[in-house]
């Protein structure tokens, strides 16, 4: 079934953001605040709303936006704007300082976390850190005192711990972040479907002594199978966490085999610099999210890169965490990771962005596989810690059960 695109109306807690926004930038004794509002909620849109703000009958206005990856800039309308013009920066500062000495124009440049560094104590009217929780590694942090101009911190899960390894400051910190200028919790937005629950899958299948399953791909393929029992109106896209590429040619090579419990699907494997469908490389990351959200067909999506890191996947319906996430994720981060398909589907939804029958659903979850070994308890309290409440609803039972994975040497 083929996604329709929604032209949504601003929702009452964008509202909520944009007015923050703006009474933030006319605050003369605020440098820095931060927006909490989860992953699929529609930041990009207050983002917009904010630069429209800014350079709309204005010129000159400069403004810095930091994302992740750069692919994320597309995800924007702000390059749209005929009044702006737009430099996207990894290295060159003097060329940069030149261009912002001398343009006339309303002028935004775009960076990413690791170049950021370079240019932070550049003065902007107004610097934009999109996914900000990047802010608390330790080549950000340290630029953190050095920011001149104003600044607003975005993100859906903000790190208030610091673990001296993936966090050397906390979000906390209100001298290098401010204070929260608004906050939006998730249940706030699974009460009227913007965002869906999150629904955890147990699966009953061998490990070895790393925890990891014996078979990766046959162990996707019964989920895949399990998922298209409990989601029965969509064309799956299944989204497959794992650590690195280690097992991504055991996917590639056994489509064939999966294809017997999973019936026809599209294969992808995704990593920094490389992107394979089916056996055959595509172009850029950019091609593969695009030809994933185009594809109408069963897809599974195997990453270890920054898809978990803001970059929209339209359609996806589900998560398989495989992997470790007590050695390689924060709780922050899981919650994030699984944020990524609690977005509802747009079949749900009508011409305003407003979901048509909360009772009647194509999906009413967001389905989120893990290994039996896995602590649940561990994964519920990272979502109570995120803002979900009691939302997070556990399914024990597999509806594959142990006998029939043992007859298929899993």
């Amino acid at each position: 079934m083929k996604q329709k695109e929604n032209i949504m109306k601003t929702r009452d807690y964008q509202e909520t953001i944009i007015k923050a926004q703006s009474k933030f930038m006319t605050n003369n004794d605020l440098q820095r605040g931060q927006v909490y509002s989860p992953t699929g909620s529609g930041k990009n849109v207050c983002i917009d709303a904010l630069v429209s703000e800014m350079t709309e009958g204005n010129s000159g206005k400069k403004i810095c936006i930091v994302y992740p990856a750069l692919a994320m800039d597309k995800q924007t309308r702000l390059k749209d704007k005929s009044n702006v013009e737009f430099t996207s920066f990894q290295d060159g500062v003097e060329e940069l300082q030149h261009i912002l000495d001398t343009t006339k124009m309303n002028h935004i440049t775009t960076t990413t976390y690791q170049s950021f560094p370079l240019i932070a104590n550049m003065k902007f009217d107004l610097i934009i850190c999109y996914e900000a929780q990047n802010m608390v590694q330790r080549d950000c942090a340290e630029v953190l005192s050095l920011i001149k101009s104003k600044v607003l911190f975005y993100t859906a899960t903000p790190i208030t711990k610091i673990d001296g390894i993936t966090s050397v400051v906390s979000m906390n910190n209100k001298k290098l972040f401010g204070e929260p200028i608004c906050d939006i919790k998730p249940v706030e937005l699974i009460d009227k479907g913007y965002i869906v629950p999150p629904s955890l899958v147990e699966l009953k299948v061998a490990t070895d002594e790393y925890g990891m399953a014996v078979s990766p791909y046959l162990t996707v393929a019964h989920a895949v199978a399990d998922l298209k029992a409990r989601l029965t109106k969509v064309n799956n896209k299944l989204l497959v966490s794992m650590t690195d590429t280690t097992y991504f040619d055991d996917f590639q090579d056994n489509i064939s085999e999966m294809e017997t419990y999973t019936g026809d699907i599209d294969l992808y494997t995704i990593a920094e610099g490389e992107q394979v469908k089916n056996g055959k490389k595509l172009k850029s990351q950019e091609h593969a999210l695009k030809d994933i959200a185009e594809n109408e067909k069963q897809c599974v999506i195997v990453y270890c890169d920054t898809l978990g890191e803001g970059i929209d996947v339209p359609g996806i319906t589900a998560t398989f965490l495989m992997l470790d996430y007590h050695v390689h994720m924060s709780k922050p981060q899981l919650v994030k990771t699984v944020e990524r398909v609690a977005r509802p589907s747009q079949e749900d939804m009508n011409e305003n962005g407003e979901v048509i029958d909360m009772n009647n659903r194509v999906k009413p979850s967001c389905y989120v596989y893990i290994l039996k070994n896995y602590e649940v308890n561990t994964i519920c309290e990272a979502f109570i810690e995120g803002g979900y409440g009691d939302s997070v609803k556990v399914n024990v039972d597999f509806n594959t059960n142990e006998s029939s994975y043992s007859s298929v040497q899993l």
